[in-house]
């Protein structure tokens, strides 16, 4: 805690928001295309803004478990669909941006390091699976991005129950990514803990599905 308040915030936050206009300027910004076009039926409805009570897509909605669509139902409809997706992707960038650039500064524990690693990340790049490491566009898995680095920077740390509680909220948001994440650092968890007090380090990893009620 007593490094959290320590942190230069200012300057983290400067940093973030470069690093959100880079990645903007580079990757662009998409609205109701791909993914969008299934996801959004979704945040109308958890908006009450939907009026096509009989759209099939709505039906998927039970098909993709996550509170994203409902906490963002009273951005959307107090500044409207468009302009609220708009600023919620302009947020998460830069969300993510601090989250890249704090676990950059405890890696390298240089600051022209951490801002050299936003410049290199801010542009999209093509990842396994077919799917890019930023979208332009907002989607689940981009906003629980920033949540899974803090949980990385966490577990680096040592703060084991700050870690796989932060993976249980990222998985409210997007399951795959964060089981798929929390599968990781369990086994390093586990793997790294000594004989002497494994039992109760051990235990702390059982937050994450603690915390993962969907």
């Amino acid at each position: 805690m007593r490094t959290l308040l320590t942190r230069d915030w200012s300057g983290i936050l400067l940093a973030a928001t470069a690093y959100a206009a880079l990645s903007l300027a580079h990757n662009g910004y998409v609205f109701g295309l791909a993914d969008h076009a299934i996801h959004l039926p979704f945040l109308q409805q958890a908006a009450g803004l939907s009026t096509a009570k009989d759209d099939p897509l709505l039906a998927a909605a039970h098909h993709h478990h996550s509170l994203f669509w409902i906490l963002q139902g009273p951005g959307a409809r107090l500044f409207g669909l468009s302009h609220w997706t708009a600023i919620a992707h302009a947020i998460t960038l830069v969300a993510t941006g601090a989250s890249i650039y704090l676990l950059s500064l405890q890696v390298t524990g240089n600051k022209v390091a951490a801002c050299l690693s936003l410049a290199l990340l801010a542009p999209s790049q093509f990842a396994l699976g077919g799917a890019r490491t930023l979208d332009p566009l907002l989607l689940n898995r981009g906003a629980a991005l920033p949540i899974e680095l803090l949980a990385i920077s966490a577990l680096a740390t040592g703060r084991t129950r700050s870690c796989f509680l932060l993976l249980g909220f990222a998985a409210n948001i997007h399951v795959p990514s964060a089981a798929a994440l929390s599968a990781a650092l369990f086994s390093l968890h586990w793997l790294s803990i000594p004989s002497y007090n494994g039992a109760q380090s051990r235990r702390k990893a059982l937050l994450a599905p603690l915390f993962c009620p969907l």
